[in-house]
């Protein structure tokens, strides 16, 4: 398991360093297009869980 808390507009987590089964948790980036922790290669990989009271972006 591998977390992320960060405010971050670069993206300071590769999809290559995924593996099969891998559980991350990213939740330090707010819901903007100039944001994010993951680069697109691993947000291509995951598979997205919502909460109930998750708002879209």
């Amino acid at each position: 398991m591998n977390k992320t808390l960060i405010l971050s507009r670069s993206q300071v987590v590769e999809g290559a360093w995924f593996r099969p089964g891998q559980h991350v948790n990213a939740v330090g980036a707010p819901p903007r297009p100039d944001h994010r922790e993951i680069d697109a290669a691993g947000m291509a990989r995951a598979g997205l869980s919502r909460q109930p009271g998750d708002r879209d972006a």
